[in-house]
């Protein structure tokens, strides 16, 4: 077994960077309210993600895939659409925003059959997941 202390304080450090953190007086982990299975799981998660730099530049790349839905070549925009579909696929609430949404509308009136053919498929899968948006598009 891996002592508590030990492990609170890594986590800590990670946390908050390289400054060190150190705990007060032997810390009164009986206090601590005591995490299961899936409390611990989820805060390595969010521990791991906070500190990882997909995570960090997710809005930059973001930015620049609805930029490309947008772009004068079709198969760039329907590429775009591919990628936003994988995306959504992983985290569906990223339809939920406003800038993906309006670029995902914007691409069901495109000049391409190939674009409009996508979005179509992106939007379908969506909807088969999460059929209360269905009337957003």
């Amino acid at each position: 077994d891996l002592d508590p202390r030990s492990i609170i304080q890594h986590y800590l450090e990670l946390w908050y960077g390289n400054r060190q953190v150190v705990l007060s007086s032997p810390t009164k982990l009986s206090s601590v309210p005591k995490l299961g299975r899936e409390g611990i799981n989820r805060l390595m998660t969010a521990l791991a993600a906070s500190k990882s730099a997909l995570v960090n530049t997710f809005p930059r790349n973001m930015a620049f895939l609805l930029d490309s839905m947008s772009t004068s070549t079709p198969s760039v925009r329907k590429l775009a659409v591919k990628s936003l579909s994988q995306v959504i696929a992983a985290d569906s609430n990223v339809m939920l925003q406003k800038k993906v949404k309006g670029a995902v509308a914007a691409r069901l009136r495109d000049a391409s059959k190939s674009v409009r053919e996508a979005v179509v498929n992106l939007v379908g899968s969506y909807v088969v997941h999460k059929p209360e948006v269905a009337n957003a598009f």
